[in-house]
């Protein structure tokens, strides 16, 4: 699920068909971010 906090705070709108590529970058930072064993 994906969505704009600004414009949708009760996330009722799930943006992820909408927006491929920002989903697919988030997914691969956060992918890297496990990788390296950390979350920060």
């Amino acid at each position: 699920m994906l969505f704009d906090l600004s414009e949708d705070i009760t996330e009722e709108t799930n943006l992820i068909d909408q927006v491929p590529d920002v989903a697919k970058r988030l997914e691969s930072q956060l992918n890297e971010i496990r990788a390296n064993g950390r979350s920060r």
